[in-house]
């Protein structure tokens, strides 16, 4: 197996954290206090007053309230983790904490290609019954497949990297209005009638979006050559939790009540700082819809209850708090909840309070949406009744920075990249049931592997994971060397990941075995043995139902094994996977079991060599005070065209070894040189400019080129030098003494 490196872009929050100037407030509780019982919560609670909720968003022009209900949670969940408020983020880097839904969309409903795994190449979701470049922003989704794409490595990415809007970014009224858009726009509406009437809508609205009818399809690959698909931000998923099924139902499926534990959960969550996402029946299902005669939503008081029963789902939501006292007075007349309380809900359908400005004065997303406040305006929240009985799918996700962190290229091994629902084949048997995958490395480089991960089927699981190391003649997954064990508890069903010790590496060439063993407690708490396994519908079913997408699986000779009637079957040939297709009439495909390696490589790949002329010329701006080092004698030379002082050569760096970056803050005008990636990445996130390998650094045999910093100044901060002697003096008037920066020849 050839694992894909994960591509960090940009530094994790934990890296601004450490290079910020304060101490953030602690935005959650304790993990230790993250379960909590109704008696000690309050009767109010919402995480804004926390500061940990983000802006409110416009998903238009798509259907895609799945992805943002899902980002929401994330966005609140990892603020909370980090112990940062939205506040303090925006003082730090001049700009909003907010994580792609665009990316997100895109590769739920794009299938794996060869540049990730060749061997499940065509394996996920499509498109169902739509055509076109934009068909998985019209799909549709479901809440699941947000946990199970960030399980897999992919995502969450920054929405700097890939905004919410078409590859031209421009918007629904440019579109009528411009024209340099007016030929593509007639033929779009077909006649100069429409297009004067949509000209004319355009024109009378208070608010905006970006048009559909730009490109807002993702290349496979940057510029670089790397797969788009195979980046995160550096946060990884650590628990991806399916809440209990909050609706109590009887036996001819009719709405009996909540679900005392679901709603216990929820607020656990809310209360440890992780927003919860989940489904439920709007009257609309996009913000521009005429509104329906269904009439659940009270737009008065912004509150929401579906009393009736076996209605469709046809919105995504993030819960962000609740009010056991709201009053039920408040929702709609004829559609009275039985008694008080209401669950407190950020939407995607824009605000008067949160929005985007662009430079032309025009606003997206600027909607008089949801309970006004102070001031009169619409803030993008609603009221649900803790009775509405319509919601579902309620899931909240932990993060952590570890694999970033831990340094060098992140991988996940994998063969399940079909995202898993909650109706996902899972059972329980009194025998011992097994799972396993096993992974060849086939990288190259030897790999050590910091987290395990699996899917439990059920709540309060216990899951033992084992690590072997298996020879070219096993005969199972367990014949082999044990390299570790561990075992952890997770108090719901959903995706688990557990972080290891960093103690077992994997060289090139040998194959790893993940043995995971789950167990729960039956009625009389006897103790049971789980398996799940993610699926999705077959096209046929799809069809049959009007879904909006269907599943490609892909399981090949080798990859997973299940232990069940004391002993080891490859999963292709194992008597259960067709009994379950059976038993669902064929109306869903199987996939591998959920069992991941998370790989970091232990040794870097062998630089690239540094183009010939290695004299680093050093240059003094006498007006800013700025020294500036490049291996470009035309660039040293415009620079002393400007007014730049030649200082000559400051050292002599090879033409080979370990990259030196150079970094350009254009609010300051200062340039940056460091050996880190870590740095490198933070200063990024913050405003400065990659400008790549400046040169490369000899071993630490070499000359140290030494580093000196200067707290008074905001230009020409470093000075780098080979001389001892100068360095000295710079300390001797006040500058820093921050060690080696790297080698010279």
């Amino acid at each position: 197996m050839r694992g894909v490196t994960r591509r960090a872009f940009g530094a994790a929050l934990s890296g601004l954290l450490a290079a910020s100037m304060f101490a953030a407030i602690p935005a959650s509780v304790p993990a230790e206090e993250a379960t909590v019982q109704d008696s000690v919560l309050p009767v109010k609670f919402d995480l804004r007053d926390r500061g940990v909720v983000t802006p409110v968003k416009w998903q238009n022009p798509w259907g895609s309230c799945w992805s943002f209900g899902g980002i929401a949670a994330a966005e609140s969940s990892i603020l909370s983790t980090m112990g940062m408020t939205c506040d303090q983020y925006r003082a730090m880097t001049g700009h909003d904490f907010d994580l792609s839904e665009k990316h997100l969309i895109w590769y739920a409903l794009h299938p794996v290609t060869e540049a990730t795994n060749a061997a499940q190449a065509g394996e996920g979701l499509y498109p169902n019954g739509i055509e076109g470049r934009h068909a998985a922003y019209s799909a549709g989704g479901e809440s699941y497949l947000v946990a199970g794409l960030f399980s897999a490595g992919i995502g969450p990415v920054n929405e700097d990297a890939f905004p919410y809007r078409g590859k031209e970014g421009f918007t629904e009224k440019e579109f009528v209005t411009k024209d340099e858009y007016k030929e593509r726009a007639l033929e779009v509406f077909g006649s100069e009638e429409a297009y004067q009437a949509e000209r004319t809508k355009q024109l009378n609205k208070t608010y905006g979006a970006f048009s559909a009818n730009d490109d807002w399809t993702i290349d496979e690959f940057n510029e670089a050559g790397e797969t788009n698909r195979d980046v995160y931000s550096g946060y990884t998923l650590v628990n991806g939790n399916h809440l209990p099924e909050y609706a109590v139902k009887d036996g001819d499926g009719k709405w009996t009540g909540y679900n005392p534990d679901s709603m216990a959960a929820v607020k656990s969550e809310l209360y440890a700082g992780r927003g919860v996402s989940g489904a439920f029946c709007a009257d609309d299902a996009l913000p521009d819809q005429e509104t329906s005669d269904k009439g659940y939503m009270d737009p008065r008081n912004w509150a929401h209850y579906t009393d009736k029963d076996g209605e469709a789902v046809t919105h995504c939501l993030c819960i962000v708090g609740w009010d056991d006292n709201y009053p039920k007075e408040n929702f709609a007349d004829g559609h009275e909840p039985p008694e008080n309380g209401a669950w407190i809900v950020k939407n995607s359908w824009g605000s008067e309070t949160e929005f985007i400005t662009l430079d032309d004065g025009q606003t997206i997303g600027n909607k008089p949406w949801g309970v006004t406040d102070e001031e009169g305006k619409h803030t993008g929240y609603f009221y649900l009744s803790y009775y509405d009985k319509s919601l579902t799918s309620l899931e909240t996700m932990e993060f952590a920075t570890d694999l970033y962190d831990a340094g060098g290229d992140m991988s996940v091994w994998m063969y399940d990249y079909l995202p898993s629902n909650y109706d996902a084949m899972k059972m329980q048997e009194d025998s011992v049931i097994r799972t396993a995958n096993v992974f060849p490395n086939a990288s190259g480089r030897s790999q050590t592997l910091q987290a395990v991960s699996t899917k439990t089927a059920y709540p309060n699981a216990s899951v033992t994971y084992s690590m072997y190391r298996l020879g070219e003649d096993a005969k199972n997954p367990e014949d082999g060397e044990l390299l570790g064990t561990k075992t952890a508890s997770y108090a719901y069903a959903g995706y688990h990941r557990e972080a290891l010790d960093g103690s077992i590496v994997l060289k090139d060439g040998e194959r790893l075995s993940v043995v995971a063993t789950e167990t729960s407690k039956g009625q009389n708490g006897e103790t049971k043995y789980d398996v799940a396994a993610s699926n999705a519908r077959t096209k046929a079913s799809a069809t049959e139902i009007n879904d909006g997408f269907y599943g490609v699986s892909k399981v090949n000779k080798g990859e997973s094994f299940i232990y069940r009637n004391g002993a080891w079957a490859d999963w292709t040939e194992s008597d259960l996977l067709p009994e379950f297709n059976e038993a669902t009439q064929n109306m869903f495909v199987t996939d591998n079991f959920s069992i991941k390696a998370y790989m970091v490589a232990q040794d870097e790949p062998e630089p690239a060599p540094t183009p010939a002329g290695s004299d680093m010329f050093r240059l003094y701006n006498p007006y800013t005070g700025e020294h500036f080092y490049t291996a470009s004698a035309y660039e040293r030379d415009v620079l002393v065209g400007l007014g730049w002082q030649d200082e000559g050569v400051g050292w002599t760096a090879p033409e080979e070894g370990a990259p030196v970056y150079r970094l350009y803050n254009p609010y300051a005008g200062d340039h940056h040189y460091t050996m880190s990636a870590y740095e490198r990445d933070a200063l990024v996130k913050v405003g400065w400019l990659d400008e790549g390998v400046g040169w490369r650094s000899a071993g630490e045999d070499g000359v140290p080129v030494l580093r000196q910093y200067n707290p008074y100044a905001s230009v020409g901060t470093h000075n780098y030098t080979t001389s001892a002697f100068e360095a000295k003096a710079l300390v001797g008037l006040g500058w820093q003494d921050e060690g080696v920066g790297w080698y010279a020849l």
